[in-house]
């Protein structure tokens, strides 16, 4: 089954759950959320965490009704795609929020695809569509990083260590495209998380500190902002001098160009060989190995930096296994280690040093024949 097929399934699956836990615990539930006011965040606590989905080795533990342990693993299952959801049945109306936060630890090795879905009492379900963002904060840092869902699910980095902020903005209906249908988000039964990994996998991450950012706050404005960065998603490493590629920030709601005075490019991490200007202009010198690299183009005085992954490719030419239809070589060898077609006699009488002394004399018999020359045109022609 294909990550894409799976995703849907998945969801279509929770929205079917959520609908009937909705009709036989719906009075119940509305004693579930807690919210209280702390800096403009209203957290709930995580009582009554539920787990259903196609992954039966998944563990979960929740300290002190605010923080949840969470360990899955599909070791020795067939190949494929398994997803396991946490969810919360819930009765409450966030038209007034904005902004929903939370913390994680990914403990696992690589990263963690997750996807945040939301149920409300007409049957809509909600989750992050494609062509919108989610921002990412990490602990030790100031940057909040917008981050574009695939197939509705966030890659949290391996080691990630900080906050996860959904804009209710970008929430749609699974494989919306337009950004006119706009939601309000009231009368939620439901919301959850999903993880989704692949055949014989463990993940292992921590979640805590769920919250309700009220509409208006300082990061949900930030939230709201929607900028893309346009440029080559792969550049060549030169064989010789240097590769240069552009980029420049859109507004993704008008189109228009950004003004690069609100604009400030740089590299996410330091990278020898590599730099860019603060107007977008990348570099590439000759000795940089093929990698992926992340560029950032931060927003004005806001902490936001939209992030562009670009992969650095060596050039086919040379490559040993470059070849036309006909199985002939194409590749371009490196200049050292090309053969020399010259003999000695030829590298002596083309040596810089034999060029300048011929040079030289060159000039000194033409200024002595001048000078012969107007000694006897002074001497005999002038007489």
């Amino acid at each position: 089954m294909s990550f894409g097929k799976l995703c849907k399934t998945t969801i279509a699956f929770f929205s079917v759950i959520f609908l009937i836990f909705n009709s036989t615990v719906y009075v119940q539930a509305a004693t579930y959320i807690q919210p209280y006011s702390n800096n403009n965040l209203n957290q709930f606590s995580l009582n009554d965490i539920h787990t259903i989905g196609n992954i039966s080795n998944t563990k979960i533990v929740v300290n002190n009704l605010k923080d949840i342990d969470v360990d899955i693993n599909s070791n020795k299952f067939k190949k494929g795609y398994y997803s396991s959801v946490l969810y919360k049945v819930i009765s409450g109306n966030w038209s007034n929020y904005g902004t929903l936060s939370f913390d994680i630890n990914n403990k696992s090795k690589g990263y963690l695809s997750l996807s945040y879905v939301m149920q409300q009492s007409n049957g809509t379900s909600l989750t992050v569509v494609d062509n919108k963002s989610v921002m990412l904060k990490e602990e030790k840092s100031n940057l909040l990083e917008r981050v574009h869902p695939s197939n509705g699910s966030i890659e949290i980095p391996e080691n990630f260590k900080g906050t996860v902020y959904i804009p209710f903005s970008s929430l749609g209906e699974k494989g919306q495209i337009s950004n006119d249908k706009k939601y309000i988000i009231s009368n939620i039964v439901s919301w959850g998380l999903v993880a989704t990994i692949q055949e014989n996998q463990e993940k292992s991450f921590e979640l805590s500190n769920f919250s309700l950012i009220n509409n208006g706050e300082k990061i949900d404005k930030i939230g709201k902002l929607n900028y893309d960065i346009t440029g080559d998603s792969d550049v060549q490493v030169p064989v010789l001098g240097e590769s240069i590629a552009l980029y420049k920030v859109i507004d993704g709601d008008s189109g228009l160009t950004v003004d690069y005075k609100n604009i400030k490019f740089q590299l996410k991490t330091p990278v020898k060989g590599v730099k860019i200007t603060n107007e977008g202009r990348l570099v590439i010198s000759t000795n940089v190995k093929p990698q992926k690299i992340k560029i950032i183009a931060k927003m004005g005085d806001t902490s936001m930096g939209e992030i562009k992954e670009i992969k650095l490719f060596k050039s086919w030419t040379l490559s040993p296994n470059a070849k036309d239809k006909n199985g002939n070589s194409q590749r371009i060898p490196d200049p050292s280690s090309v053969p020399s077609l010259m003999t000695n006699g030829y590298k002596l009488f083309l040596n810089e040093i034999t060029i300048n002394t011929i040079r030289i004399i060159v000039l000194v018999m033409f200024c002595a024949f001048m000078g012969l020359f107007f000694w006897w045109k002074d001497k005999y022609v002038n007489k």
